[in-house]
C-alpha cells in the first residue's frame, strides 16, 4: 500500500457519512449499547484517565456543554462513575464496553487494509495506528447520536436502554 492509498482510506473513515458508518458498525459488532459520540468520549476518558467533562473539553477544544451531556449519558448507562477524587472514570461495565469496541475497531482496521498490505516490516502496524488515530481524532456528528434513547422515547419511556450483558 502506498502512502497515497493509505491517506485515501484515512480520509474516507474520518469525514462525513463514512465516519458515522464506521462508528455505527463498530458499535453494532461490539454488541454495546452506546451512541457514536458516547463511544468516542468513552475512549477519550479511558485514554486520559479520570477526567472531568470540562477538562476533557478544554483538552480537545470542544464545547463543554456537549461533553457534559455525553458524560451524563455514559453515567446513566453505567459506563462511568466517580473515582475517589470525584472525577469521572470507567466502571467495570465501561471497561468491558471499551474492550469490545477496541476489538471491533482492530478488526475493522485490519479489514480496511487487507489485500493492500503496506510495504516494509512495520508497514501494517503504522497503517493500523494511523487509521485508528484518524478515526478517534474527530468526534462523530451529534445528528445521529442517540438511537437507543430515541427508541425508548418513541415507546413513551424516559429510561435509556441499558446493556445487561456486561
Amino acid at each position: 500500500m502506498t502512502q497515497h492509498q493509505l491517506e485515501r482510506i484515512v480520509t474516507s473513515v474520518t469525514q462525513g457519512p463514512e465516519h458515522e458508518r464506521l462508528y455505527r458498525d463498530l458499535i453494532r459488532r461490539a454488541g454495546v449499547v452506546i451512541s457514536s459520540a458516547e463511544s468516542w468520549v468513552l475512549w477519550h476518558v479511558a485514554a486520559r484517565g479520570p477526567i472531568s467533562a470540562g477538562a476533557l473539553a478544554a483538552r480537545l477544544q470542544l464545547d463543554p456543554t456537549v461533553l457534559g451531556e455525553l458524560f451524563q449519558a455514559l453515567r446513566r448507562r453505567k459506563y462511568l462513575k466517580r473515582d475517589p477524587q470525584g472525577l469521572p472514570d470507567l466502571t467495570a461495565k465501561g471497561r468491558h464496553a471499551l474492550v469490545a469496541l477496541i476489538k471491533a475497531g482492530q478488526d475493522e482496521v485490519a479489514r480496511l487494509i487487507r489485500g493492500r498490505e503496506p510495504a516494509g516490516p512495520q508497514g501494517r502496524t503504522r497503517a493500523m495506528h494511523r487509521l485508528t488515530h484518524a478515526a478517534l481524532t474527530t468526534m462523530p456528528a451529534r445528528a445521529s447520536n442517540d438511537t437507543y434513547t430515541s427508541r425508548s422515547q418513541r415507546k413513551g419511556t424516559n429510561d435509556a436502554h441499558t446493556d445487561h450483558s456486561c
